[in-house]
């Protein structure tokens, strides 16, 4: 080889040189072409010197990278708020859910409640009327023996507090068993109706009117003005009684005999004062012929 064979080979080119090849490269291609800067080397300036051409390269992938990282870190937290998000959606769902739930079991419990309130309200109900039907007549709705019984032991315990009289007055419907016999036994039941009825409406509130039994009536007078109180209780019912009663298309009459008795002076207890009404009603019947009633 042959030093003109060796100096006409082709030589490295230092980064010096290439930068001039490429900065002449570019003048001419900007001169010709504008545009193809633009193109092909936005970022490389047209005067630069190897080491500024190295730095701005360096300073572009600087850049680029700090644009990567915050373009990651951006990403990493979308996805942690969507993360976020769909959480919430599930805890919401499952919220409405429970919700939903919650309702419905509200809605069966206000059932329940009112369904139990009816139930309540009838056994109410159904204990008022057996309590009602175990101290009344069923008959007439007048108090009944028991009732009776109970009231005349507390009007004597008022009584000997109080110092005041007590009656008894013992009533019995003359001749019902021929109204019976002869307009049938709804007609007597009627009949009996009907005279409890004009008691309860004779007496006094704190009175009680009683059917003992059959055809058989009961009163009782707390705080009465004594014998002569008595009587006038006795021709006040004699007149009630003896007002005509529409029977079958009938108008029939009924008479009543009337016995009283009076606390301390007939008797010292209830058993005694029941005792001696009931004679005082016989009584009261045998005289009847003769227009005496009063005992």
């Amino acid at each position: 080889m042959n030093i003109d064979s060796v100096g006409t080979s082709a030589a490295p080119m230092s980064s010096r040189q290439s930068a001039a090849i490429l900065r002449s490269n570019l003048f001419a291609e900007r001169q010709t072409r504008p545009e193809a800067t633009q193109v092909f080397a936005p970022d490389i300036p047209i005067a630069w010197n190897d080491r500024a051409g190295t730095e701005s390269v360096a300073n572009a992938e600087q850049a680029g990278g700090e644009r990567n990282c915050a373009l990651h870190g951006d990403c990493l937290h979308l996805h942690q708020v969507n993360a976020e998000v769909a959480e919430l959606k599930r805890a919401l769902a499952i919220s409405q859910q429970e919700l939903a739930a919650a309702r419905l079991t509200i809605a069966e419990l206000t059932k329940t409640e009112a369904n139990l309130s009816r139930q309540l309200q009838q056994i109410a109900e159904s204990c008022e009327q057996a309590l009602h039907l175990a101290h009344h007549d069923e008959l007439t709705g007048l108090a009944n023996r028991s009732l009776l019984l109970d009231r005349l032991q507390q009007a004597l315990a008022q009584a000997d507090r109080q110092q005041k009289p007590v009656a008894v007055l013992f009533i019995d419907l003359d001749d019902f068993k021929t109204i019976n016999d002869s307009f049938g036994h709804d007609a007597g039941d009627r009949l009996l109706r009907e005279v409890g009825r004009r008691l309860s409406a004779d007496i006094r509130c704190g009175d009680t009117a009683c059917r003992y039994g059959g055809d058989e009536f009961l009163l009782l007078l707390t705080d009465i003005d004594g014998e002569a109180g008595v009587n006038a209780v006795i021709e006040k019912i004699h007149a009630c009684l003896a007002a005509p009663y529409q029977l079958a298309g009938r108008e029939i009459s009924v008479s009543a005999s009337i016995g009283a008795a009076l606390y301390r002076r007939d008797g010292l207890n209830g058993t005694e004062l029941l005792k001696q009404a009931d004679r005082a009603m016989y009584r009261a019947k045998r005289r009847r012929g003769l227009g005496d009633s009063v005992c």
